[in-house]
């Protein structure tokens, strides 16, 4: 069941309604995902809502929506059991009422999102450009391996440019991103942390946006890349300009358990920094 989150204060600025607004949108295709597929999981509901969730609280400066939304959600997380009902119609009715759940919460996302925009432009931001950004950045990243595999089929009997670690990806990625960006896109020194230096692979100061490389070797490197994104969010939130931490992980599909690394994607405070951070598996 989502959680019970509330957030009082301030309404939002201009900065957290974008961040909001690139996080619904991200929601966006993982609902539609979600709704295609033969059968919806509790546990992936439930994780797809709570982020809904945070993004929401971040847009709304009281708590009485919050509460509202945490009641209709829980008539659908908890569907009337009949005794008269068999198992299989029991899960049918649960089924039927996730993905009822599911499309009423499709279609507030989508309202929120209008309704974001609409403020974006009544505070004088005509186009959301920062989100828009971010959305592209997130789509040249996810389609990285549609790059490298046409540079690995060169004619003429060109040498091909193969990946075989996260150089090889960085500096593809660098590429990419400098012939859609006129922004400077720069390796960051961020400073100390437990005694040694850390530096990132790509800032862009302007978006707020750091950029981090993985390069899976073998299935079982599930651990060691989880281990990371904590000691890289954790020493990036010290840089002042975060506002988006993008995590890319290169040949995703080969661990034993990709699909997981979903769940350390969503809003974060670390050092009294607010930042979103994404996964990109590709």
């Amino acid at each position: 069941m989502p959680s019970k989150k509330t957030r009082t204060g301030t309404p939002p600025t201009i900065e957290q309604l974008q961040s909001a607004l690139v996080l619904l949108k991200a929601l966006c295709p993982k609902f539609e995902q979600l709704m295609q597929s033969g059968r919806i999981e509790q546990v992936a509901l439930e994780s797809l809502t709570n982020r809904f969730s945070a993004a929401a609280i971040d847009l709304v400066g009281h708590n009485t929506v919050q509460s509202e939304r945490y009641e209709q959600w829980e008539a659908f997380f908890d569907p009337p059991y009949n005794m008269d009902d068999s198992d299989q119609a029991y899960d049918k009715k649960i089924q039927r009422a996730y993905r009822e759940g599911a499309m009423r919460t499709m279609t507030e996302l989508n309202s929120m999102i209008e309704e974001t925009e609409l403020k974006l432009r009544h505070q004088g931001v005509a186009k959301p450009s920062p989100a828009s950004e971010i959305q592209l950045l997130l789509q040249l990243c996810k389609r990285l391996p549609n790059s490298a595999k046409v540079l690995t089929r060169r004619r003429s009997n060109k040498v091909a440019y193969e990946i075989v670690d996260e150089y090889d990806v960085q500096d593809l990625l660098q590429a990419i991103i400098r012939a859609y960006f006129k922004y400077s896109v720069s390796e960051e020194p961020i400073g100390k942390l437990a005694g040694s230096s850390s530096r990132a692979d790509f800032a862009i100061e302007e978006l707020g946006v750091i950029i981090e490389v993985k390069y899976v070797h073998g299935p079982n490197e599930q651990e060691r890349i989880k281990n990371q994104f904590a000691e890289d969010q954790q020493s990036y939130s010290r840089w002042q300009h975060l506002q988006h931490f993008i995590y890319v992980v290169y040949g995703a599909d080969d661990l034993k358990d990709p699909e997981s690394l979903d769940e350390l994607a969503g809003a974060r405070e670390l050092n009294g920094k607010r930042f979103v951070a994404y996964i990109v598996r590709c």
